[in-house]
Protein backbone atom coordinates (compact mmCIF):
# COMPACT_ATOMS: atom_id res chain seq x y z
CA UNK A 1 0.00 0.00 0.00
CA UNK A 2 1.20 3.45 -1.00
CA UNK A 3 2.17 6.04 1.51
CA UNK A 4 -0.50 8.47 0.44
CA UNK A 5 -3.08 5.57 0.50
CA UNK A 6 -1.65 5.04 3.95
CA UNK A 7 -2.25 8.75 4.52
CA UNK A 8 -6.09 8.80 3.49
CA UNK A 9 -7.38 5.97 4.81
CA UNK A 10 -6.00 5.98 8.65
CA UNK A 11 -5.28 9.41 9.16
CA UNK A 12 -1.44 8.73 11.20
CA UNK A 13 0.13 11.64 11.54
CA UNK A 14 3.95 11.51 9.16
CA UNK A 15 5.66 12.48 12.89
CA UNK A 16 4.34 8.57 13.88
CA UNK A 17 5.45 6.77 10.71
CA UNK A 18 8.53 8.49 11.12
CA UNK A 19 9.70 7.55 14.16
CA UNK A 20 13.20 6.20 13.80
CA UNK A 21 13.82 2.71 14.63
CA UNK A 22 10.52 2.64 14.75
CA UNK A 23 7.39 0.33 13.16
CA UNK A 24 6.53 0.71 10.44
CA UNK A 25 9.77 1.28 8.34
CA UNK A 26 9.40 4.88 7.48
CA UNK A 27 10.56 4.13 3.92
CA UNK A 28 9.03 1.50 2.42
CA UNK A 29 10.30 -0.24 -0.96
CA UNK A 30 9.01 0.89 -3.89
CA UNK A 31 5.88 -0.91 -4.00
CA UNK A 32 4.51 0.76 -0.85
CA UNK A 33 4.36 -0.95 2.55
CA UNK A 34 3.91 -4.69 2.85
CA UNK A 35 0.98 -6.09 4.66
CA UNK A 36 2.27 -6.45 8.18
CA UNK A 37 3.69 -2.99 8.09
CA UNK A 38 0.00 -2.11 7.05
CA UNK A 39 -1.02 -4.02 10.23
CA UNK A 40 0.57 -2.22 12.44
CA UNK A 41 -0.45 1.17 10.87
CA UNK A 42 -4.24 -0.19 11.81
CA UNK A 43 -3.09 -1.16 15.14
CA UNK A 44 -1.30 2.54 15.50
CA UNK A 45 -4.34 3.58 13.86
CA UNK A 46 -7.13 2.28 16.49
CA UNK A 47 -5.07 2.71 19.52
CA UNK A 48 -5.29 6.73 18.39
CA UNK A 49 -8.59 6.82 17.28
CA UNK A 50 -9.30 5.26 21.09
CA UNK A 51 -7.35 8.49 22.84
CA UNK A 52 -3.96 6.14 22.77
CA UNK A 53 -1.22 8.76 21.73
CA UNK A 54 1.60 10.63 22.71
CA UNK A 55 -0.36 12.76 24.50
CA UNK A 56 -0.73 10.50 27.05
CA UNK A 57 2.93 8.77 26.58
CA UNK A 58 1.43 5.71 24.10
CA UNK A 59 4.06 5.49 21.08
CA UNK A 60 4.28 3.15 17.98
CA UNK A 61 6.34 0.67 20.27
CA UNK A 62 3.46 0.34 22.16
CA UNK A 63 1.52 -0.88 19.35
CA UNK A 64 4.40 -3.58 18.15
CA UNK A 65 4.02 -4.92 21.67
CA UNK A 66 0.46 -5.46 21.76
CA UNK A 67 0.70 -7.21 18.25
CA UNK A 68 3.15 -9.44 19.14
CA UNK A 69 1.07 -10.61 21.93
CA UNK A 70 -2.21 -10.61 20.36
CA UNK A 71 -3.24 -13.86 18.56
CA UNK A 72 -5.99 -12.09 16.50
CA UNK A 73 -3.36 -11.05 13.75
Amino acid sequence: MSRAEIRRRYEVPDNVLETPGGPPDPFPNSRGYDADEVKIIEAISRFRAGGYDERIGFTVYDAVRYRRRSSRW
